[in-house]
């Protein structure tokens, strides 16, 4: 009898992914590690006073032209440390949307469809069985950046609640990448060939990150911020506070609603044995 999950796609799917996540993660982590350590002898360079004093040479309606009157203050951990987890953020998203983008497309580009076939499981289970292993990398992921993060920058900040801070941010994070798992997944039952997966996955990002600036940077076009899910969640409220409630869910609908539309597709799709 067929069923709606297939425990031999999810492992054969993870072992082969596996080599994959360990590029991505000594990537990550090596830029996280980096970041983290190199905090003190940025304080002790005294980088931002001679910054702020070299600009203060200028007139100061220059400066507000260009959004220069109010430095950045890197010298602040907790504003050092948004600045690095946004930009490890992205590497992540990147990471959610390549694994989508080659979820599906893939068993086309290989020999891997007739073994697929062969298994007792809907079309539908063989969708959610890739995602799951998927969604289960980007927890690995998650998990290690997180307990890196937590070693490394805990010592710097005095607050008990850092930690419950971080986990937060991470918590988010991994649901902002598992929606932009499942919009490349869908993207994947379009593409012609595995070797188009790359393109499409930073295409996906690109277009979205340009929708979060845009949503900041022209008046009235607030709207475009709901397209960009990289922006929904601000790291340095989540450092503090709880995040908005109405957010996750939505972020969790719209993986469902993404989801879904990739098993309809796949379901109806003719696949090339």
């Amino acid at each position: 009898m067929a069923s709606v999950f297939s425990f031999t796609i999810y492992r054969k799917g993870l072992k082969r992914a596996l080599p994959g996540l360990v590029i991505w993660l000594m990537i990550s982590a090596a830029l996280l590690a980096l970041a983290l350590l190199f905090f003190p002898t940025l304080v002790q360079s005294g980088l931002h006073e001679t910054v702020t004093e070299a600009v203060g040479a200028f007139p100061e309606d220059l400066l507000e032209t260009f959004g220069l009157s109010q430095l950045p203050d890197f010298t602040d951990y907790t504003y050092y440390l948004t600045w690095v987890l946004q930009i490890v953020f992205l590497i992540g998203c990147l990471y959610a949307a390549w694994l989508g983008a080659v979820s599906m497309v893939k068993l086309e580009s290989d020999d891997t469809l007739l073994m697929i076939y062969a298994q007792p499981v809907w079309r539908c289970g063989i969708v959610i069985s890739r995602l799951l292993c998927r969604a289960t990398l980007l927890l690995i992921y998650q998990a290690v950046l997180f307990f890196l993060t937590q070693s490394l920058g805990g010592e710097l900040v005095m607050d008990p609640s850092f930690g419950g801070g971080l986990l937060r941010v991470f918590a988010s994070f991994y649901l902002v990448e598992l929606l932009y798992l499942c919009i490349g997944a869908l993207l994947s039952l379009f593409l012609g060939h595995v070797s188009h997966a790359a393109a499409a996955a930073f295409g996906l990002l690109l277009i979205t990150v340009l929708f979060g600036i845009a949503s900041m940077a022209v008046p009235g076009m607030s709207w475009m911020g709901l397209l960009s899910p990289y922006g929904a969640f601000p790291v340095s409220t989540l450092l503090v506070s709880q995040g908005e409630a109405v957010v996750y869910w939505v972020l969790a609908a719209c993986c469902l609603f993404f989801s879904t539309l990739v098993c309809v597709r796949f379901h109806f799709k003719d696949m090339n044995v």
